[in-house]
């Protein structure tokens, strides 16, 4: 995966029931957990990015248009104070257990 998304990052997003049980002391019960993926394409490098009007920025289009590049873009966007890195999100994915996931955990 490091080859298509370069430094990314994966979030844990537990869903859990935590319960005080007397003392400093609480029980969590640990339901499920969603897994999902953050990344930003930040537009380095020599990369082909279609065939873009350069008026409008309208595209990709094959058949028409000026072959955009990053190094095009960038120039693009510092010229019009528009466009930007582009943060990548991939869909949650749910991951419940068989059976809830009990531990005991000192109060914070």
């Amino acid at each position: 995966m490091s080859g298509a998304f370069g430094n990314f990052a994966f979030y844990a997003h537990p869903r859990a029931t935590i319960i005080p049980i007397g003392g400093n002391l609480w029980e969590v019960i640990l339901i499920d957990v969603g897994i999902d993926i953050f990344d930003v394409f930040e537009f380095n490098g020599d990369q082909w990015l279609g065939n873009w009007n350069p008026e409008t920025m309208e595209g990709p289009n094959m058949l028409s248009g000026c072959k955009m590049g990053n190094e095009k873009y960038n120039i693009w966007r510092s010229r019009h104070g528009r466009g930007g890195d582009f943060p990548v999100y991939s869909d949650l994915k749910m991951h419940t257990f068989p059976k809830p996931v009990r531990f005991v955990v000192p109060k914070p």
